[in-house]
């Protein structure tokens, strides 16, 4: 699986905020496969990575990460 950019995870975010989680569970899991080395919150990663937790509270948890990878030194 490649790495999301960051114009994917902006489209992604619109997508989310238009149609929720469901469907797209395999660019979730690009978005938690770049923000663990990239320094995104552990607790963050965990909740958008855990299919078990609320919608409500992983597309909270993905609109701080994104945001954590947008201002994040290391991403490119």
């Amino acid at each position: 699986m490649s790495t999301i950019d960051d114009r994917e995870i902006d489209r992604l975010a619109w997508t989310l905020e238009r149609s929720g989680i469901a469907g797209h569970e395999d660019e979730i899991e690009r978005v938690v496969e770049r923000a663990g080395p990239e320094g995104a919150s552990p607790v963050l990663v965990g909740v958008l990575g855990d299919r078990n937790e609320p919608e409500c509270a992983r597309i909270r948890a993905f609109g701080l990460v994104a945001m954590q990878l947008h201002v994040s030194p290391l991403a490119a």
